[in-house]
């Protein structure tokens, strides 16, 4: 079974797209949970370095994206332009103050017990658009 992606501004059909099955999402999720055995380890500058890499292919690619958003979307060009910049300074933000918001945080109370908060990867989660 296919998706039609559809342009809402002139019901010209974009693309055809197949569904995923039960059976792909059950093995994506599969893979996941078991990427996740050794990701869970991996350090915050590693991750960084993941999304410098996703932000410099959205960068490379950002004219072929914003048309596409339009296309999909029905908005202006410049509109799908103005968010692919608003997303780039949004992976910006997390490649630069990631790291500190993720740092174990120290708090004393009364100066008599010390406790700290530590973050620590949850595990898989999943999107659906």
């Amino acid at each position: 079974m296919k998706l039609k992606s559809i342009n809402p501004h002139d019901q010209s059909v974009i693309d055809e797209l197949e569904i995923t099955s039960q059976v792909q999402v059950l093995d994506a999720v599969s893979k996941a949970k078991s990427a996740f055995k050794t990701w869970r380890f991996s350090p915050v500058s590693e991750r960084v370095d993941y999304l410098k890499k996703y932000r410099q292919k959205i960068a490379d690619h950002k004219e072929d994206i914003a048309k596409l958003v339009s296309q999909e979307m029905g908005k202006p060009l410049r509109q799908s332009q103005e968010d692919i910049i608003f997303e780039l300074e949004f992976v910006d933000y997390y490649i630069n103050e990631g790291p500190k918001a993720l740092e174990d945080k120290k708090v004393l109370d009364k100066g008599k017990e010390q406790y700290r908060t530590v973050y620590e990867p949850y595990g898989v989660c999943a999107v659906i658009a």
